[in-house]
């Protein structure tokens, strides 16, 4: 296997037409990386560059880029599609070789199929070699593919954690992954973008919630008016704020000890989660934010502002700017589809699961005829009636100041955004990679897990053999006489439910 430590063994692969890592274009992934804003210019090597196509695209978003290549014919196409308007200083080299006064020269390495084409056995060297040539808080980007287990190679088969936990051991932390969904088709569902940071002395942690393009002007947001939430019964929590991706973002965060975290669905709010905070809050710290869109978090006015890629970097964005680790994470509808896939891109910051009747779809089957009907009714309803559909959605016989309170986030149709937006996300279709990585990385969890469904949820309720089945060492149990929203019927009960399993 050394062959591959020789260029002539790349060089044939580009001469004879095999060089199939090669999309003889730019990485649509790294395109919106460029556009996105978020990445300050500065010095970027790209190793095993190819073509240049990538390298190429920074230089034109004014990074200064210099791409390493050890092979003839991509370095020579390298030469052959200079851009005056994107200078890329071009090196023929081994990168294993690369000078020590480059040492912490770059504040960037950018890397697509170059881990995977070296010998696993040097991954270690390769890790060192980043380690060496980035600046303290300088940036990995790495577009980790192939993803999975088999044998063979090159490309050698990759695992996003093995990767992260390999950097670890040279001083880099994760800040960001994400599965994407603008991934080449052939390629979607088997690369991750990782982006791992260097450490250092008074290094600035880097955070971001995704990597939209800047060329579109920024969503218009708006804000409930504060008094809309006054005086709301059994809700005396604490306002806490924090600003993602340029919206404020409100969260409950009540007790002291390890993180507790309570995602709501749809259309609700922390509010759901009023009678379970006092009781979890015993046991630990626990957070219950409102997506954007919802509760007392801005909103987009625009339906098509509203994807399941910006819930879920809000997700992780909230999670990392608090720096939560050990956390048992506390989902239901919505907030078990992005929650769970938030799970799947950063496990390691996670210790135990709390699954209560949610989904994970990845349309292989027709949806149910109870969830077409609401999918339809929320996209194509003059009106969205958030209190009725609450009280459609539980068993108990809701009081008009608890209808209220759910209502209040939503003075008027423009607010509802978010709330039209969440059915049309669910995963229908049979490309929905991100979905069937949550169902890859839950079905190897060694973690604790409890599912907890209710028994009159027509929507969601079958899914609670789907989950028995994914998690067969999981803690479970049925809540009798809950609905949908087994949180307001029956909190009390889940939290006791939810207090014995954190002991």
């Amino acid at each position: 296997m050394d062959y591959v430590n020789e260029p002539d063994f790349w060089h044939q692969m580009y001469e004879d037409g095999r060089a199939r890592w090669d999309l003889g274009r730019e990485t649509p992934v790294f395109v919106r990386l460029a556009q996105s804003g978020h990445l300050p210019p500065g010095e970027m090597l790209a190793l095993g560059a190819g073509r240049g196509y990538d390298a190429r695209l920074f230089a034109r978003h004014g990074f200064t880029v210099t791409a390493v290549d050890f092979a003839d014919e991509p370095v020579q196409a390298m030469q052959q599609m200079a851009d005056p308007e994107a200078p890329v200083e071009i090196v023929q080299a081994d990168f294993f070789t690369l000078p020590e006064s480059w040492n912490g020269r770059f504040d960037y390495i950018l890397d697509y199929t170059s881990f995977c084409a070296i010998l696993p056995s040097r991954r270690g060297e390769y890790a060192a070699l980043c380690a060496r040539l980035l600046k303290p808080g300088g940036l990995l980007i790495m577009l980790a593919f192939p993803i999975g287990k088999r044998g063979g190679g090159p490309p050698y088969t990759v695992q996003p954690d093995a990767i992260v936990e390999l950097y670890s051991e040279h001083e880099f932390s994760l800040a960001y992954r994400e599965i994407p969904d603008d991934a080449v088709p052939a390629r979607r569902g088997v690369e991750e973008l990782l982006l791992l940071q260097k450490d250092g002395e008074g290094v600035a942690r880097f955070t971001a919630i995704s990597f939209q393009s800047q060329s579109n002007d920024p969503p218009p947001l708006i804000r409930t008016p504060e008094e809309r939430f006054t005086d709301l019964p059994g809700y005396p929590f604490a306002p806490h704020y924090m600003e993602i991706g340029g919206a404020r973002v409100h969260y409950v965060d009540e007790g002291v000890g390890p993180p507790i975290l309570c995602l709501h669905g749809e259309p609700s709010w922390s509010y759901l989660y009023r009678k379970m905070i006092p009781v979890l809050g015993e046991y630990g710290r626990v957070l219950a934010p409102d997506f954007i869109g919802f509760g007392k978090s801005d909103k987009y006015t625009r339906v098509s502002d509203y994807t399941f890629q910006m819930h879920t970097n809000t997700l992780k964005a909230f999670i990392q700017q608090l720096d939560l680790r050990e956390i048992t994470i506390v989902v239901q509808d919505w907030g078990g589809m992005i929650g769970l896939r938030v799970v799947a891109e950063m496990p390691e910051r996670f210790a135990r699961l709390v699954i209560m009747n949610t989904a994970l779809p990845v349309g292989a089957q027709q949806p149910s005829f109870a969830f077409r009907a609401w999918r339809a009714f929320a996209v194509k309803s003059p009106i969205l009636p958030i209190g009725l559909i609450m009280q459609i959605a539980t068993v108990t016989r809701l009081p008009k100041e608890v209808i209220r309170a759910y209502q209040a986030p939503f003075p008027g149709k423009q607010y509802k955004a978010g709330a039209r937006a969440f059915p049309a996300l669910v995963p229908v279709s049979p490309d929905m990679a991100a979905m069937k990585r949550t169902r890859t990385v839950l079905s190897e969890w060694q973690k604790p897990a409890l599912i907890l469904f209710s028994d009159k949820d027509p929507i969601l309720g079958g899914a609670h053999t789907f989950f028995r089945k994914l998690l067969p060492a999981a803690q479970a149990a049925i809540i009798h006489n809950a609905g949908h929203f087994l949180q307001e019927d029956k909190g009390e009960e889940i939290a006791q439910h939810i207090a014995g399993f954190l002991v």
